[in-house]
């Protein structure tokens, strides 16, 4: 295999990687949410399974 089909290849399995990857990130949205009328505190969310509930 020549070094420039070499390199072509490289760079198509790292593009495969990095596709495959964002599909696997995990959705979040943005939301502010208020304390029980206190405290508000922003951040990312995202729905999860957690302690098998």
């Amino acid at each position: 295999m020549k070094p420039a089909e070499l390199a072509a290849a490289s760079m198509i399995a790292a593009m495969e990687i990095a596709a495959e990857a964002e599909a696997q990130a995990e959705v979040f949205e943005w939301a502010i949410v208020e304390i029980e009328g206190h405290r508000r505190h922003a951040g990312g969310i995202h729905e999860g399974e957690r302690f098998g509930a």
